[in-house]
């Protein structure tokens, strides 16, 4: 992995050496971090700032500096951390009322419509057909927040890269199954592994209640359980008006569908932040010849995955990749996410009760 140094003006200007260790975590529909500790040579000292970005050789993509920390490590020497994400997505906001529901043309005019001097610049459409039945609020949400949300909600991941010489390109892009590709235990080419289950704050079915008093009160019911066992939520939504102020604040009303639209998009919103996690870690052998990283899969592609350990067979989205250079070599950290789980997220029913 090699990191380059760009200015302010998208000049490169050094190739960042003298590290001793750098985590660079890409993510496919969430922001990627980075961490790095370098010496506290005199190039180190002064590049290092917040006004320079990175970017990975490899992958292309920008890291913008948001914390730099110089310190005196125990052997006397000066250590230099660096921290960061991987997109400038979250230094603007939407503050105007837009709903997306064609996701690839959508996210693309959000981002064109609130630059406000930003320095970003969508990708050419690839004509992605993703869309959201019922559309996204994306109102005072941070451009990251929409991306992520949105993203998540589709299966498609997002990007921002250095491409044809310009800086700070945001792209969506999509992966798929990828089913030649097989990460095993039995195989051999997982080294160390985890599996989190965690459903202590799972909820799969909503009881959203609107305006209205005692049996009066309008109430509409998401059920997100599949036929599965089924966890309850109270969303109180009474604060949800009849009434919205266009552009020109000119009054109008909510038809009886679009109210009812409203409040299952409050309830949907609810029940993600009430979601299962499972997610499957493993550290990947580097010197797997069997399936090599980035040739054979990367960010974003569906994996068999089959643990003899935890007796789990299943497809997982590669939702993570934490690529680790240390003295000792490079090594890989993936994450995955269950891919069924993602599945059942767009099988979504809803009734008015």
């Amino acid at each position: 992995m090699e990191i380059a140094i760009y200015d302010k003006e998208g000049v490169k200007v050094d190739i960042l050496q003298n590290t001793t260790s750098i985590q660079w975590n890409r993510k496919y529909n969430e922001t990627g971090t980075f961490e790095i500790h370098a010496k506290g040579t005199e190039t180190n000292i002064k590049l290092l700032n917040t006004e320079n970005r990175l970017v990975n050789q490899d992958t292309s993509e920008i890291g913008f500096i948001t914390y730099v920390f110089p310190d005196v490590s125990s052997s006397g020497e000066e250590d230099i951390e660096v921290r960061g994400y991987l997109n400038n997505l979250d230094d603007r906001i939407n503050p105007n009322t837009v709903t997306i529901t064609t996701v690839e043309t959508g996210l693309y005019k959000l981002v064109n419509d609130n630059k406000r001097g930003l320095e970003i610049t969508t990708a050419e459409a690839k004509g992605l057909a993703e869309k959201i039945t019922d559309g996204i609020d994306t109102t005072w949400k941070t451009l990251r927040e929409s991306f992520e949300t949105i993203c998540q909600a589709t299966g498609l991941g997002f990007r921002m890269v250095r491409k044809d010489g310009k800086m700070n390109i945001i792209e969506l892009y999509k992966r798929g199954i990828v089913d030649t590709v097989k990460f095993s235990d039995e195989i051999g080419n997982i080294v160390t592994q985890s599996y989190l289950d965690d459903i202590s704050s799972y909820k799969n079915y909503a009881y959203v209640a609107c305006q209205g008093k005692s049996e009066e009160r309008l109430v509409y019911k998401v059920d997100v359980s599949n036929g599965g066992p089924i966890k309850e939520l109270y969303v109180d939504a009474r604060d949800l008006s009849w009434t919205y102020q266009d552009d020109k604040k000119v009054e109008h009303t909510y038809t009886a569908e679009q109210y009812k639209n409203n409040a299952i998009k409050r309830g949907m919103e609810k029940l993600e932040e009430c979601a299962a996690v499972r997610e499957f870690t493993a550290d990947i052998s580097s010197g797997d010849t069997l399936f090599v990283f980035r040739k054979d899969y990367d960010l974003g592609d569906v994996i068999p995955v089959k643990s003899v350990k935890y007796g789990i067979s299943k497809r997982f989205r590669i939702s993570a990749i934490d690529e680790i250079l240390e003295d000792d070599g490079p090594s890989y950290k993936i994450t995955l996410s269950n891919y069924e789980d993602e599945l059942k997220k767009k099988n979504i029913t809803t009734e008015e009760g």
